[in-house]
């Protein structure tokens, strides 16, 4: 909505639509939702490209043909930004910063968002287009329904237990959709930018004190399962935003201003 209110035309691609509601409320002139298989017969010439993949699309339903058409002149970009994960990072430590992996460098093993990064960076290369790669932190927030914020209140609305792993408390920095949202918007306006930036709260959270601000809420009687933790999991990834605080206005809401809203007002 934003970004129409500034004369922008938007272009939506996905196969898991979540915005139907939104598109029936917004002016088709300057708002089009499509699937891949419409997009695949289309010639689409942006000035922004904001990619959002979990995994690489090749192997997935159409990935091939949808991977050969946005290599292709069918999609002409100036700038294409990645939205990318904290997983990059490996290792623990007290905070990453930017610099602790360069999606630049190739490298023989990676896992499976450091080949996103991979992918992602050499389709702007071969397009001449500007690359800007977000690294994101947990979101959680209305609507969602990934992460541990976003499940374990979902759980809790249907009297389901939070799943929790035994022995490890993990710590990780949680990040409202809003204020995400509100970094990329004056990112995406920022004209210099480019390369691989961190969007975080730089405050690393323990699971535990998540389950007690949620019981303090009321939720006395909440279920707590625990589980087996995977191998080779961070007992600790928080995200340095010191380089983005440089260049925005960055105050993210801590978790004591958003949860009660979350827990008792969201549908």
């Amino acid at each position: 909505m934003k970004l129409i209110a500034q004369g922008r035309n938007i272009v939506v691609v996905t196969d898991k639509s979540r915005i139907n509601l939104a598109n029936a409320e917004l002016p088709k002139d300057t708002f089009q939702e499509m699937n891949w298989k419409q997009a695949l017969n289309h010639r689409i010439t942006t000035e922004s490209t904001f990619i959002g993949w979990r995994v690489p699309p090749q192997g997935q339903t159409q990935g091939d043909e949808i991977f050969s058409w946005i290599k292709s002149a069918n999609l002409n970009t100036e700038k294409i930004f990645h939205l990318s994960s904290a997983s990059v990072y490996l290792g623990d430590q007290e905070k990453f910063s930017e610099t602790d992996y360069d999606s630049r460098r190739k490298k023989v093993a990676m896992n499976s968002k450091q080949a996103l990064e991979n992918l992602v960076c050499d389709i702007g290369v071969e397009k001449g287009a500007t690359y800007v790669n977000f690294r994101i932190s947990n979101v959680y927030g209305n609507g969602l329904t990934q992460g541990f914020i976003n499940e374990s209140i979902n759980n809790m609305k249907v009297k389901n237990p939070i799943t929790v792993y035994k022995d490890l408390d993990l710590i990780r920095d949680y990040l409202l959709i809003d204020d995400l949202i509100y970094a990329i918007l004056r990112l995406w306006q920022y004209e210099e930018l480019d390369n691989t930036l961190n969007i975080s709260t730089g405050r690393g959270v323990p699971v535990s004190e998540v389950v007690n601000k949620l019981i303090a809420l009321g939720n006395k009687d909440m279920k707590i399962l625990k589980i087996d933790a995977p191998e080779n999991i961070k007992s600790n990834s928080v995200l340095s935003c010191k380089r983005l605080e440089q260049i925005i206005p960055w105050s993210p809401k801590n978790l004591d201003e958003t949860l009660k809203n979350l827990v008792f007002n969201s549908g």
